[in-house]
Protein backbone atom coordinates (compact mmCIF):
# COMPACT_ATOMS: atom_id res chain seq x y z
CA UNK A 1 0.00 0.00 0.00
CA UNK A 2 1.35 3.31 -0.92
CA UNK A 3 2.72 5.14 2.31
CA UNK A 4 0.05 8.45 2.31
CA UNK A 5 -2.92 5.56 1.96
CA UNK A 6 -1.51 3.22 4.80
CA UNK A 7 -0.96 6.60 7.14
CA UNK A 8 -5.15 6.60 6.95
CA UNK A 9 -5.89 3.18 6.45
CA UNK A 10 -6.37 2.70 10.41
CA UNK A 11 -8.96 5.61 10.42
CA UNK A 12 -10.57 3.39 7.83
CA UNK A 13 -10.96 0.63 10.17
CA UNK A 14 -11.45 2.18 13.36
CA UNK A 15 -15.11 2.81 11.51
CA UNK A 16 -15.78 -0.59 11.49
CA UNK A 17 -15.87 -1.05 15.67
CA UNK A 18 -18.95 1.30 16.01
CA UNK A 19 -20.63 0.33 12.26
CA UNK A 20 -24.11 -0.66 12.22
CA UNK A 21 -24.58 -4.43 10.76
CA UNK A 22 -24.76 -3.66 6.85
CA UNK A 23 -22.95 -0.77 6.52
CA UNK A 24 -20.78 -0.29 3.79
CA UNK A 25 -17.76 2.15 3.94
CA UNK A 26 -15.88 3.13 0.99
CA UNK A 27 -11.89 3.94 0.42
CA UNK A 28 -9.82 4.83 -2.21
CA UNK A 29 -5.94 3.78 -2.17
CA UNK A 30 -2.84 2.85 -4.00
CA UNK A 31 -1.29 -0.85 -4.01
CA UNK A 32 1.75 -1.55 -6.02
CA UNK A 33 1.95 -3.49 -8.77
CA UNK A 34 4.61 -6.30 -9.46
CA UNK A 35 5.47 -3.83 -12.21
CA UNK A 36 6.74 -1.52 -9.06
CA UNK A 37 3.83 1.39 -10.04
CA UNK A 38 1.01 2.32 -7.71
CA UNK A 39 -2.04 1.47 -8.82
CA UNK A 40 -5.36 3.23 -7.46
CA UNK A 41 -8.18 1.22 -5.95
CA UNK A 42 -11.45 1.46 -4.67
CA UNK A 43 -13.22 -0.77 -2.21
CA UNK A 44 -16.58 -0.74 -0.21
CA UNK A 45 -15.98 -2.61 3.09
CA UNK A 46 -18.24 -3.81 5.51
CA UNK A 47 -18.22 -5.94 8.67
CA UNK A 48 -18.72 -10.13 7.48
CA UNK A 49 -18.44 -11.33 11.15
CA UNK A 50 -18.40 -10.07 15.32
CA UNK A 51 -16.95 -11.86 17.97
CA UNK A 52 -19.54 -12.60 21.10
CA UNK A 53 -18.66 -9.10 22.35
CA UNK A 54 -19.73 -7.33 19.39
CA UNK A 55 -16.00 -6.47 18.05
CA UNK A 56 -15.55 -6.79 13.99
CA UNK A 57 -14.04 -10.26 13.71
CA UNK A 58 -14.07 -10.57 9.38
CA UNK A 59 -14.37 -8.18 6.88
CA UNK A 60 -15.72 -8.03 3.34
CA UNK A 61 -14.89 -6.09 1.02
CA UNK A 62 -14.65 -5.66 -2.88
CA UNK A 63 -12.35 -3.70 -4.59
CA UNK A 64 -12.21 -2.15 -8.11
CA UNK A 65 -9.43 -1.08 -10.08
CA UNK A 66 -9.69 2.72 -11.09
CA UNK A 67 -6.28 4.23 -11.81
CA UNK A 68 -7.83 5.01 -15.63
CA UNK A 69 -10.59 7.05 -14.11
CA UNK A 70 -8.28 8.97 -11.46
CA UNK A 71 -5.80 9.29 -14.88
CA UNK A 72 -8.90 10.67 -16.72
CA UNK A 73 -9.44 12.61 -13.79
CA UNK A 74 -5.87 14.10 -13.38
CA UNK A 75 -5.75 15.30 -17.16
CA UNK A 76 -8.49 16.77 -17.18
CA UNK A 77 -8.08 18.70 -14.04
CA UNK A 78 -4.68 19.86 -15.97
CA UNK A 79 -6.64 20.82 -19.44
CA UNK A 80 -9.16 22.73 -17.03
CA UNK A 81 -6.02 24.71 -15.24
CA UNK A 82 -4.17 25.09 -18.29
CA UNK A 83 -7.34 26.46 -19.95
CA UNK A 84 -8.06 28.49 -17.28
CA UNK A 85 -4.27 30.10 -17.16
CA UNK A 86 -5.10 31.00 -20.67
CA UNK A 87 -8.42 32.69 -19.86
CA UNK A 88 -6.85 34.61 -16.99
CA UNK A 89 -4.13 36.19 -19.13
CA UNK A 90 -6.36 37.26 -22.14
CA UNK A 91 -7.07 40.99 -21.72
CA UNK A 92 -11.15 40.69 -22.34
CA UNK A 93 -13.63 39.26 -20.11
CA UNK A 94 -14.49 35.44 -21.16
CA UNK A 95 -16.66 33.36 -19.80
CA UNK A 96 -18.28 29.90 -20.63
CA UNK A 97 -21.75 28.79 -19.42
CA UNK A 98 -23.56 25.58 -19.66
CA UNK A 99 -26.89 24.98 -21.68
CA UNK A 100 -28.79 26.06 -18.33
CA UNK A 101 -26.85 29.42 -18.41
CA UNK A 102 -24.74 28.66 -15.36
CA UNK A 103 -21.47 29.64 -15.65
CA UNK A 104 -18.42 27.05 -15.70
CA UNK A 105 -15.72 29.48 -16.01
CA UNK A 106 -14.65 33.03 -15.65
CA UNK A 107 -11.43 34.79 -16.25
CA UNK A 108 -10.10 37.20 -13.92
CA UNK A 109 -10.75 40.51 -16.79
CA UNK A 110 -14.09 39.40 -15.69
CA UNK A 111 -13.62 39.93 -12.38
CA UNK A 112 -12.14 43.02 -12.67
CA UNK A 113 -14.41 44.77 -14.92
CA UNK A 114 -18.16 43.37 -13.46
CA UNK A 115 -16.45 43.86 -9.77
CA UNK A 116 -17.53 40.66 -8.62
CA UNK A 117 -15.38 38.14 -7.17
CA UNK A 118 -14.23 34.92 -8.57
CA UNK A 119 -16.93 32.86 -5.73
CA UNK A 120 -19.63 35.21 -6.09
CA UNK A 121 -19.30 34.98 -9.74
CA UNK A 122 -19.45 30.59 -9.69
CA UNK A 123 -22.17 30.64 -7.11
CA UNK A 124 -24.17 33.66 -7.45
CA UNK A 125 -26.81 34.12 -10.64
CA UNK A 126 -24.30 36.83 -12.41
CA UNK A 127 -26.37 36.87 -15.34
CA UNK A 128 -29.31 38.23 -13.08
CA UNK A 129 -27.36 40.69 -11.48
CA UNK A 130 -25.43 42.01 -14.70
CA UNK A 131 -29.16 42.05 -16.79
CA UNK A 132 -32.19 42.49 -14.12
CA UNK A 133 -34.52 43.39 -16.35
CA UNK A 134 -36.02 40.13 -17.47
CA UNK A 135 -37.15 40.45 -21.11
CA UNK A 136 -33.49 41.88 -21.53
CA UNK A 137 -31.92 38.94 -19.80
CA UNK A 138 -33.91 36.76 -21.93
CA UNK A 139 -32.49 38.67 -24.94
CA UNK A 140 -28.99 38.22 -23.41
CA UNK A 141 -29.29 34.33 -22.82
CA UNK A 142 -30.63 33.34 -25.88
CA UNK A 143 -27.62 35.25 -27.86
CA UNK A 144 -25.56 33.22 -25.61
CA UNK A 145 -27.08 29.91 -25.93
CA UNK A 146 -27.31 30.34 -29.97
CA UNK A 147 -23.82 31.12 -30.66
CA UNK A 148 -23.99 32.35 -34.26
CA UNK A 149 -20.12 34.20 -34.26
CA UNK A 150 -21.68 37.35 -34.59
CA UNK A 151 -20.69 40.04 -32.38
CA UNK A 152 -23.65 41.86 -29.92
CA UNK A 153 -23.14 44.67 -27.56
CA UNK A 154 -25.08 44.76 -24.63
CA UNK A 155 -25.54 46.85 -21.50
CA UNK A 156 -24.10 45.31 -18.25
CA UNK A 157 -24.60 46.02 -14.88
CA UNK A 158 -21.63 46.08 -12.53
CA UNK A 159 -21.36 44.67 -9.16
CA UNK A 160 -21.45 49.11 -8.06
CA UNK A 161 -24.42 49.20 -10.02
CA UNK A 162 -22.89 51.26 -12.80
CA UNK A 163 -24.01 50.43 -16.54
CA UNK A 164 -21.40 49.98 -18.89
CA UNK A 165 -21.50 48.62 -22.71
CA UNK A 166 -20.21 45.15 -23.00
Amino acid sequence: MHPDDLAVFPEHLQKFETAKDGEIFEFEYRMRHKNGEYRWFFSRDTVFARTPEGKPKQLLGAATDISDRKQAEAELRQQKEILQTIFDHIPVMISLYDTSGQMQLANREMEKVLGWSSPEIKNGNLIAECYPDPVYRQQVLEFMLNPTGKWQDFKTRTHSGEIIDT
